[in-house]
């Protein structure tokens, strides 16, 4: 009798065990999946605004422009939608003013386009102004096929 109790004893001691390690294959299994989610989850509007920060940072204005308009279409929240689409303005406007400054120097030999920073009147050229105002428009024309 006493052997009895003793292979019963034995063998739930064995099915317990077995549970046990199902019981901690099936969590390892549960957390490995979960992990792969949250690797493979797509990015939020937070993601997407940290890294048109960054951008920003950087001065690389077309990728800001595009990351804050991302941004804001994932958002779900009008308000911040809407900040984020003024920043997304504000980088477009800051890309026009370096593209511009970029021709002055260029093409007028003006060294900044900053209204307190210009002390002296400059005499151009009417061939440098065509040029530079040919350069802006293709400038223009090259932007409005990026940013649409």
């Amino acid at each position: 009798m006493a052997r009895r109790g003793t292979i019963r004893n034995t063998a739930r001691i064995a099915r317990e065990l077995a549970d046990a390690r199902r019981a901690r294959a099936r969590q390892r299994r549960k957390k490995a999946e979960q992990e792969q989610a949250a690797a493979t989850a797509a990015p939020t509007h937070h993601d997407y605004a940290e890294e048109a920060e960054a951008a920003q940072r950087a001065e690389a204005w077309p990728q800001a422009m595009a990351l804050w308009r991302r941004a804001a279409e994932t958002c779900r929240d009008p308000d911040l939608a809407v900040g984020y689409l003024g920043s997304a303005e504000a980088c477009m406007r800051r890309m026009v003013d370096a593209k511009l400054a970029q021709i002055a120097r260029d093409f007028l030999g003006m060294p900044t386009l900053n209204a307190r920073e210009i002390a002296n009147y400059y005499t151009i050229k009417g061939p440098l102004i065509k040029k530079a105002l040919q350069a802006a428009y293709e400038a223009g024309l090259g932007m409005g096929q990026t940013t649409k």
